[in-house]
């Protein structure tokens, strides 16, 4: 006696349900973006890694100290200091977004050479500095910068490179630049290789996304708009072939400065490789600039 299995039909998967399913697993994609777009901008925006060398190396001869600032959330944070000598100008050095403060040692040391003081400040997150990494953060981290300087009573310009230019403008609003209060006493400000907001950046960075995607981001890292309440004069600088922020994110600041010093746009200069495309010259343009406005009070 045999027996016979019954045979499955498979019917084809019509071309409609095909469509319906794949619309439905973007429609899921697109949501849980727009909903993590603030948590992704993050990760891709703060990328600490190491430990700097402790104590400080001294630079241009002049002895560095290793200080620990508070921020006023209670956070302690690592900064590096070397002084000058009592009544020079203080530049507080902002890096961009990757390594640690003692990467960025060389960028110090061209100021230093020409007698001004510097102020190295690793964020929260990064370093030995305590924390994680946020927006308002950073601007927090600025403003004890600012205030060590305060209580040296130094004239200081605020020197920011990529993200640092985005937290050196958060955190002059945070320390209130302009109404009397702890950011009285910067003098200027340069902004390098800054992006106009992490909206627009996004939208150049991945434009194929849609715009509500890229709308989550708006008014988060709104440097265009800060930067129009800052009176002090500004210098922005910029690279004309920046492969990461376009040259003309570097030209909307200049425009939206009230107090514009000067654009300098580095012919032939990248993101990463701006002051030795400029060589001497960057030494000279940037000293030059904190020379000028620190020598009216």
């Amino acid at each position: 006696m045999s027996s016979t299995s019954p045979t499955r039909v498979r019917r084809p998967v019509s071309a409609v349900s095909l469509l319906v399913t794949l619309l439905v697993g973007l429609a899921v994609f697109l949501l849980l973006l727009w909903v993590g777009a603030p948590i992704v901008a993050n990760a891709l925006l703060f990328h600490p890694s190491g430990t700097p060398a402790d104590p400080p190396p001294d630079l241009a001869r002049i002895p560095g100290e290793r200080v620990e600032l508070e921020a006023m959330d209670g956070i302690t944070l690592e900064a590096w200091w070397h002084d000058a000598g009592e009544g020079t100008p203080a530049v507080l050095l902002l890096h961009g977004n990757a390594g640690h403060l003692g990467m960025r040692a060389s960028w110090a040391e061209g100021y230093l050479a020409k007698g001004m003081s510097t102020l190295l400040l690793g964020y929260r997150g990064y370093g030995r500095s305590g924390g994680r990494p946020s927006e308002s953060g950073l601007a927090r981290d600025v403003a004890a910068a600012l205030d060590f300087l305060a209580d040296r009573d130094r004239r200081v310009v605020v020197h920011g490179r990529s993200l640092g230019g985005a937290a050196a403008l958060a955190g002059l609003e945070e320390a209130g630049v302009g109404d009397g209060s702890r950011g009285s006493g910067v003098q200027g400000l340069v902004l390098e290789s800054v992006f106009t907001s992490l909206e627009e950046i996004g939208q150049a960075t991945y434009p194929v996304l849609p715009g509500f995607i890229h709308g989550r981001l708006r008014g988060k890292w709104d440097n265009r708009s800060r930067l129009a309440g800052v009176e002090v004069p500004v210098l922005v600088i910029h690279g004309s072939a920046d492969e990461l922020i376009p040259a003309r994110m570097g030209r909307e600041l200049a425009e939206a400065a009230p107090s514009l010093h000067e654009l300098v746009e580095v012919g032939g200069a990248g993101h990463n490789d701006l002051p030795l495309v400029a060589g001497p010259d960057y030494v000279e343009l940037t000293t030059d600039f904190v020379r000028t406005v620190s020598a009216t009070r």
